[in-house]
């Protein structure tokens, strides 16, 4: 059996039942302590991927399987043949609009799509975009409760089903991919055929660790879009040459750099602006070179894809759904990904209430009532193709400013546990406690280094209460958003890197992630940033690498001596190495800042504006080294 979901389907997420909306968990938390929920999430998870066919895997108008809810979207068979061609739907790029939404998505023949990566609406776009998952993953599960479950097990799931949110993988405190995840199969409880409210113990295959395909289309699509010599049956993490999954490798790579990712995400939190915070395109000089989207970007491709194997021209790289954009979301812990992503922002916006969505130069082309006209993406833009009621007209999108206060995850029916409903009303308390739960998951191990001094230093935010300081160095990176096709880094190494690409994610100090497709063409958001040379940025941080090797006390001129014999750095994409001189717009530096640390609790870093020193690697200009007078 499935549950009948409305088409069109409004966006409300699940419903609260009881005086709050229920808490999307750490996917370990939900497993170990929660684990009547965690079973129907499961059940309902597995139901909700197998629930396809041919006929409703094509079928536009209702939309709501998994596989269109993932990216595929197709009406007719003369759509068919274009569709295999290239991945289509909410999160790749349709030819056709997802449920006859009265927004077309093209222009010229171009598919105009709903990608907002590189955008001060991927975040907003994103928060509609989980909570339509997360009520029909509930229909799913609700429908699982009070059809198949009885008696007693009926009552335990029924109180489970008010719990059941999307949990997520907090990759900055735990970089390893869940353990969960890796297994090919599950136990799980199930009603008993044979005995009337009872239950069963059962080995199933595991939703979280592949979605297998439910149709011929689905497998043809999937596979062309990824260009594997193997015939996938469903999304596949890092495979290898056989198209065997190597989770143990995702997990290998993603680890080797949670520290950038705890240091990262507890920087971000200081960052006042939203445009800066969010979203990883370059659009002014001054501006942060870090945010949210880089560290998504990294997940998703060392989640995704081997970057130690090698590829040549007779055996081209092997790619796995996460690293390949127009795919990413068919592989289930994206979604464990991505509400992790929603749990920072969250945290963000608890932390800075009322912050706005900036209007966003380069103009991002947009279409707006069946009129493709030129718009900055901005708080008044419309979040396509999310509707909050059956209407489904031009008048009840999603608009960004609606989301741009926490207040709206709660009226999606959720909320995180450093963002406790009951502290809603009250929005310092509310920033108080989720600036103890940064401090307490992400914060530097102050007390047990002495790095940090007592002594203000020169330009550090001044502050009345108990404080200690440290400079914090960083290499930062700006480079065309497709310089390459597709998804690749930019490695950062103290010392002289091996010359097999194939070690370079082992050895390196950190890598400044780029997260793209491959084929830009069906994509207008792409073409349109392109078109306009968009750069996006990124940075590694450097501090404890430098006291690693040279010491707590970090004198600046012995600091700089060191960075510009050693600072080095390589491109590569899964199985290629490209020389960085031939890589449009790199350009690669060393900036720090003076930052203030308060001791109190709650209080997160004041830092002063980082400082450039391109000393340090003009002497690499050639490959990309920021000069004197460069642009900052």
């Amino acid at each position: 059996m499935a549950p009948v979901i409305p088409s069109p389907t409004p966006i409300t997420g699940p419903p609260t039942t009881g005086p709050e909306p229920a808490v999307r968990r750490n996917i370990e938390v939900l497993q170990t302590q929660f684990p009547d929920v965690f079973n129907l999430y499961i059940l309902a998870l597995s139901r909700f991927q197998s629930n396809g066919d041919e006929e409703t895997d094509k079928n536009n108008d209702i939309g709501t399987s998994y596989f269109q809810i993932c990216g595929k979207d197709a009406v007719t068979e003369v759509l068919l043949e274009r569709m295999l061609k290239m991945p289509e739907g909410i999160h790749g790029t349709p030819f056709i609009n997802w449920q006859e939404d009265p927004t077309a998505p093209q222009y010229n023949g171009i598919a105009a799509g709903y990608c907002t990566h590189a955008s001060v609406l991927f975040l907003p776009w994103h928060r509609p975009y989980l909570a339509l998952y997360e009520q029909i993953l509930y229909q799913y599960a609700e429908d699982i409760v009070k059809n198949e479950f009885s008696g007693p097990a009926q009552q335990t799931y029924t109180q489970a089903l008010q719990q059941l949110r999307l949990p997520y993988w907090d990759w900055a405190e735990d970089a390893h991919l869940p353990a969960i995840t890796m297994d090919e199969t599950i136990n799980v409880v199930l009603p008993s055929a044979t005995e009337p409210g009872g239950t069963i113990a059962k080995d199933i295959p595991n939703p979280l660790f592949s979605y297998q395909f439910t149709s011929g289309m689905g497998t043809d699509s999937v596979n062309n879009e990824l260009q594997s010599p193997n015939t996938y049956t469903g999304s596949v993490r890092c495979p290898d040459q056989n198209g065997k999954q190597q989770n143990d490798l995702a997990s290998t790579q993603n680890f080797a750099f949670q520290d950038q990712h705890r240091t990262g995400i507890y920087n971000l939190m200081s960052v006042e602006d939203f445009g800066q915070f969010s979203n990883q395109a370059y659009t002014k000089p001054g501006q942060k070179y870090d945010s949210l989207e880089h560290h998504h970007g990294i997940i998703h491709n060392y989640t995704g894809s081997d970057f130690g194997q090698t590829a040549t021209v007779q055996n081209p790289p092997i790619i796995g759904n996460m690293t390949d954009l127009w795919s990413s979301s068919f592989d289930p812990i994206f979604w464990l990904h991505h509400a992790n992503v929603e749990r920072f922002w969250c945290i963000w916006q608890a932390l800075h209430p009322g912050a706005s969505i900036d209007q966003e130069y380069p103009l991002l082309d947009r279409w707006t009532e069946a009129t493709y006209i030129k718009k900055a993406d901005s708080g008044t833009s419309n979040l396509e193709p999310f509707h909050k009621t059956a209407a489904h007209n031009m008048s009840d999108y999603f608009v960004a400013d609606e989301l741009r206060d926490i207040s709206s995850a709660y009226m999606l029916g959720y909320q995180y546990p450093e963002t406790p409903f009951n502290l809603a009303g009250d929005p310092k308390a509310l920033a108080a406690y989720a600036g103890e739960q940064v401090q307490k998951l992400y914060g530097p191990l102050i007390t047990q280094s002495p790095s940090y001094g007592k002594t203000p230093l020169d330009g550090a935010p001044a502050t009345n209460a108990p404080a200690v300081y440290r400079k914090e160095w960083q290499a930062f990176v700006r480079v065309k958003r497709f310089a390459i096709p597709g998804s690749w880094f930019v490695h950062i190494f103290l010392g002289e890197p091996d010359t097999d690409h194939g070690r370079w994610v082992a050895s390196a100090v950190g890598s400044v992630a780029v997260f793209a497709p491959r084929n830009i063409a069906t994509c207008r958001n792409c073409v349109s940033q392109a078109g306009r040379d968009l750069d996006v940025s990124g940075v590694v941080y450097l501090t404890e690498a430098i006291i690693k090797a040279l010491g707590p006390s970090l004198d600046d001129d012995t600091v700089v001596r060191y960075l510009k014999d050693n600072l080095q750095w390589r491109v590569a994409g899964p199985g290629v190495a490209y020389p960085p001189e031939n890589v449009a717009g790199l350009t690669v530096g060393v900036s720090a800042a003076n930052v203030t640390y308060p001791l109190a609790s709650g209080k997160l870093p004041l830092y002063h504006p980082e400082v450039p020193y391109p000393e340090i690697t003009q002497g690499k200009a050639r490959l990309g080294g920021f000069k004197p007078h460069d642009e900052y």
